[in-house]
């Protein structure tokens, strides 16, 4: 797909052959994606955008810099739409085939960190541990901090819990991509 002399990395393909990638344009890395006939660069700003999905519908999530901290983006096929505005380090989303998004939130000033956000496109928006349910299988983020427990869990120890989790699941993804 791709012929040139800078890195083009992470791809990520759905059923109907369509694929998500990091590329660099030469100032920062941005957000391809082809529709299966043509490429489109859907970022082009001056920050870093990262770790693109794709889901069947060929719906697309990344996270993003806004200048401050990473947040959370969505393409429909037609609009990229921001899905958090916080003070919150949000990223490694995924997306479901029913377009639910989840992802990680870090509250680096308190020193702690709500593990995981969440969309449906039902307008519902659920943060922490709220009784709601994402059905994610492995993508389920499930590591809770700071969420109603009574307890605080040191950034440094998220940190390397979600490292791990992170870990996990591009193993899952690994193991999935080789079974036939």
């Amino acid at each position: 797909l791709t012929d040139n002399d800078d890195d083009d990395v992470g791809p990520r393909i759905n059923q109907s052959g369509e694929v998500v990638w990091r590329g660099y344009d030469g100032n920062d890395d941005e957000i391809f994606y082809f529709d299966g006939t043509n490429i489109i660069q859907l970022t082009d700003n001056y920050y870093d955008d990262a770790e693109p999905r794709i889901n069947d519908s060929g719906e697309v999530v990344w996270h993003g810099y806004d200048g401050i901290d990473n947040e959370i983006f969505f393409y429909d096929g037609a609009h990229i739409i921001q899905l958090t505005h916080n003070d919150y380090v949000d990223w490694h989303p995924q997306i479901n085939n029913n377009g639910e998004v989840v992802w990680y939130s870090i509250n680096l000033a308190a020193d702690a960190a709500v593990a995981y956000g969440g969309i449906d496109f039902g307008g519902n928006y659920r943060q922490g541990n709220d009784g709601g349910d994402f059905n994610f299988g492995p993508y389920l983020p499930c590591l809770i901090a700071n969420a109603g427990f009574g307890f605080r869990m040191p950034k440094e120890i998220l940190m390397l819990a979600l490292l791990f989790i992170s870990m996990l699941i591009v193993l899952h993804q690994i193991r999935e991509t080789f079974k036939t």
